[in-house]
């Protein structure tokens, strides 16, 4: 494949192991064109099980419009799903996965990971270093959690002060949760109480 060039499928299975729960994957891609890879990743543990809802999807592009600067293009990769089931949550599987994906985007000149945000995980990405690409979404989102806080968890103006240390992406966890109702965690909440709610645009540099 002539996109094969910008990144092999095999450098792509050294990635999505992390010697621990992912013992196994496998890796479907085809070029949408000379310089646009799409790439489909599943991955098993040590019983074969497949780990995932879906497939994790990254496309990879030799030459893109950077999030971080309109006026500059660069070689990028779109992240799209990474969604495990629900009995491998909480072993930090992706969290392991990253740092590799991090360094084998280095290694090959990435400059910039671009991903859309679905608003109830905006949270996770902040804390993992991605920035939003428009200053509107940002700030839209930081009302969101402020309402959240005060009309469901009842906080008052000093208690959310605290909570969030002028920063609302700095909130623990905890505090956009309702261990009562799940239908009242943040996730859940966002989309029928905040208008204009959708996908945010977000970026990571790879330095």
């Amino acid at each position: 494949m002539a996109c094969n060039g910008l990144i092999s499928d095999v450098q792509i299975e050294n990635v999505y192991k992390d010697n621990k729960f992912v013992v196994t994957n496998s890796v479907s891609s085809y070029c949408i064109d000379a310089n646009t890879k799409k790439t489909l990743v599943e991955i098993f543990d040590k019983d074969t099980a497949n780990m995932l809802q879906r497939p994790i999807e990254r496309t990879y592009f030799r030459e893109k419009e950077l999030y971080s600067d309109k006026t500059t293009t660069g070689k990028v990769v779109k992240h799209e799903y990474f969604i495990l089931k629900d009995e491998f949550q909480g072993k930090k599987i992706a969290s392991r996965i990253h740092p590799k994906e991090m360094d084998f985007y280095r290694a090959n000149g990435f400059v910039e990971i671009q991903l859309d945000a679905a608003w109830d995980g905006l949270v996770v990405w902040k804390k993992m270093f991605y920035q939003f690409a428009s200053v509107k979404d940002e700030n839209f989102i930081k009302i969101a959690i402020q309402r959240y806080l005060r009309e469901v968890k009842n906080m008052t103006i000093e208690e959310i002060g605290k909570a969030i240390k002028s920063d609302p992406f700095s909130v623990n966890p905890s505090h956009l949760k309702d261990s009562s109702n799940a239908n009242n965690n943040f996730s859940n909440w966002v989309y029928g109480n905040c208008f204009g709610i959708g996908l945010a645009k977000m970026y990571k540099e790879v330095a």
